[in-house]
């Protein structure tokens, strides 16, 4: 993991039963409380997962706005491009298909596997 963690406001969501997360990545909603993990690049994303945990029962902080090391996808990043989600919640650079959300800016150019730091945003539809 990276060293840099995190910096922004989080908030605290349940894990959906039988989920599978994993940390520094993006999750989606599944209820009011609760959070799964990204299914499709076209899932809207509501923040970066900051830890992993296996329990159902406790808080798990999501990153919501700020700065955060994310993993990257296959398709990489390139420093001061607009990014978007992959199918398994992983940042990278790319053109924009329909329904597909730009999530942020990234900090630094990385490649599949690696964490690179990024400036997350709301979720932004490309025309």
């Amino acid at each position: 993991m990276p060293a840099f963690k995190y910096d922004g406001v989080t908030q605290g969501y349940y894990m959906a039963s039988g989920e599978t997360l994993t940390a520094l990545r993006f999750v989606k909603l599944s209820t009011d409380t609760t959070i799964a993990a990204i299914a499709a690049a076209t899932n809207l994303p509501i923040g970066i997962l900051l830890e992993k945990t296996a329990r159902e029962d406790i808080k798990v902080a999501v990153l919501m706005s700020g700065i955060c090391q994310v993993e990257v996808g296959t398709a990489g990043v390139t420093r001061g491009t607009m990014v978007k989600i992959d199918a398994a919640g992983c940042i990278e650079d790319s053109t924009f298909a329909t329904t597909e959300v730009v999530v942020g800016i990234a900090l630094e150019s990385k490649t599949d596997g690696q964490y690179a730091k990024m400036l997350l945003s709301a979720p932004i539809d490309v025309p």
